[in-house]
């Protein structure tokens, strides 16, 4: 049987040892205050200072301690405390390792440095979380932090020597030293902060939306990494990574401007949060009186974004959403021309997946119906609702009156000519007798003849 994965589910009573791989030292605690703090929260960064304080370097497991003292310590309650060492360890800082025995789990907490700021800069991921948190022009203040500068070299030519033109070992004893090598579970340390994260991109996605792309998979294959991060922490899907790639390829060489394509990813994410946070305190102080009067359906409509709304909505009526419909919901977000609000995008999505019961969102139609509501100002879910219910009401009529003509002259058509005026049915039956009566006086005289 495999080994029985625990949660980490911390619990006040459980027992906890602080160890670390390394010192961490007063440089080490700067960067976590100017470069991490901005990313993982002043909370998480004032316990990791504290924690890093009372690391026992030779701790044994008889060195435990409970975890409510600790969390006592920190003045902290259990749940920021949890959130705390989730950010921790998510940007390598904290490892968190837990075992079971009679006496209930005991968690130890390996703390580790942060990288240098020379390689936090290096790293994509570390970039664009800090990029988010703070903004373009503070990212560009912290970017020139160095601790310790190396410009002094700048103009030099560096002659030192490499290991091969010192030593001279041998090809079999480097082998044989790579295989004997230990493995430390810490190397891991060193990788990217991306390829720590369990982000998968979907590549063969990406190829098919290639196949009608001037840009070449072979030119992608080195920015893997970096299409990840944007996955990660843009939340773009492959459709949209391959239309922000395709607006980022240099003129002049033909190739992928990576760096062009990441500030691309920053202002397409910009641009869609600054919609939804407009869109978000445009209702709070509209609604704020009226918020708890609204009609729940409003108020759902109110609550997410469209994409939110989208994946809710699907999922309540046993669909799921479409790549069309994600790419279409996109469009609309984006589109700088759209000035609907996004409680009105919802609207239109529920019109169109409940009431007219369509299973998929189909573009053309779903933008020319936003394009209509923002010709006649529809600004407000509740404006909408009442806009296609009246607009349902006209074509429902205008539909009844061109049935009710269409049938009156599909009456007149396949109606005899007898069945349409009582009168001329009269005439009819009356000139039908003596017209009998006259081909009986015929006959008579024909037999008279013989």
């Amino acid at each position: 049987m495999g080994e029985e994965i625990m949660e980490q589910e911390f619990n006040p009573q459980d027992g906890y040892i602080i160890s670390a791989n390394r010192h961490i030292s007063n440089d080490d605690k700067e960067i976590i205050s100017v470069l991490y703090q901005p990313i993982i929260g002043i909370m998480a960064s004032g316990i990791y200072q504290n924690l890093a304080s009372m690391v026992n370097y030779n701790a044994i497991l008889s060195d435990k301690m409970r975890l409510s003292k600790l969390i006592n310590y920190l003045v902290i309650d259990l749940k920021n405390f949890t959130d705390a060492i989730h950010r921790l360890e998510a940007t390598g800082l904290i490892r968190t390792f837990v075992n079971e025995d009679e006496n209930g789990k005991i968690f130890i907490f390996e703390i580790h440095p942060p990288v240098s700021e020379v390689d936090f800069f290096k790293d994509d991921l570390f970039c664009a979380l800090l990029l988010e948190s703070v903004g373009k022009e503070k990212f560009i203040d912290l970017s020139k932090w160095h601790k310790y500068p190396s410009t002094i070299s700048q103009g030099f030519t560096e002659i030192s020597k490499s290991i091969p033109e010192v030593f001279h070992l041998t090809v079999p004893s480097i082998t044989i030293t790579n295989e004997v090598k230990p493995q430390s579970e810490s190397q891991n340390t060193s990788k990217a902060l991306i390829e720590k994260q369990n982000v998968t991109l979907d590549i063969g996605e990406i190829k098919k939306y290639l196949l009608n792309s001037f840009v070449k998979f072979e030119d992608l294959k080195k920015y893997i990494n970096e299409l990840k991060t944007a996955k990660l922490v843009y939340g773009l899907e492959e459709y949209r990574i391959v239309k922000l790639l395709e607006r980022s390829v240099d003129i002049e060489t033909n190739k992928i401007d990576i760096e062009l394509f990441k500030e691309n990813c920053n202002e397409s994410f910009d641009a869609v949060f600054k919609k939804q946070n407009q869109y978000q305190s445009t209702n709070s102080t509209t609604n704020a009186k009226t918020k708890l009067d609204e009609d729940p359906l409003i108020q759902a409509f109110q609550s997410y974004t469209p994409l939110e709304f989208l994946q809710i909505l699907k999922q309540e009526l046993g669909s799921f959403v479409t790549d069309n419909e994600k790419r279409t919901i996109y469009r609309v977000v984006e589109n700088e021309n759209m000035n609907l609000p996004l409680e009105v995008v919802n609207a239109l999505i529920h019109y169109y997946l409940v009431d007219k019961e369509f299973s998929n969102l189909s573009k053309g139609p779903f933008e020319a119906t936003l394009a209509d509501w923002q010709k006649h100002q529809i600004n407000s879910a509740r404006q909408a609702m009442e806009y296609t219910k009246k607009i349902t009401s006209r074509r429902a009529q205008t539909k009844n009156s061109r049935n009710y003509r269409a049938r009156k002259i599909i009456e007149k058509e396949k109606l005899p000519d007898w069945a349409i005026n009582k009168e001329k049915q009269t005439n009819r039956v009356t000139n039908n007798k003596q017209a009998k009566a006259q081909q009986e006086k015929i006959s008579e005289l024909l037999k008279k003849t013989k």
